[in-house]
């Protein structure tokens, strides 16, 4: 199956290493949005909770990590400007 790119994804993305809305945090079930790939493992998926918890020794171990807090608090900022601007207009 072919992955769309998503317009800010730069071309050479691999698709895994996206986060997903639907990937929760393997330790509460949380939203995720942090993957931390193992090796050997695969994919572990934390919330922001939870990787800052851990990110020190994340960090430490060498472990590859996609961290997409930043996009998440971009989609919320503009789930909220839109919000705001449909109740403005009713």
């Amino acid at each position: 199956m072919n992955h769309l790119r998503r317009p800010w994804e730069p071309p050479d993305a691999d698709p895994h290493d996206v986060i997903d809305r639907c990937d929760r945090c393997d330790a509460c079930g949380a939203t995720a949005c942090v993957r931390v790939t193992v090796a050997g493992l695969g994919p572990l998926f934390f919330c922001d909770a939870h990787y800052a918890r851990h990110e020190s020794a994340i960090t430490a171990a060498g472990h590859a990590v996609s961290d997409g807090r930043r996009s998440l608090d971009d989609d919320i900022a503009l789930a909220l400007a839109l919000a705001r601007a449909l109740d403005s207009a009713a």
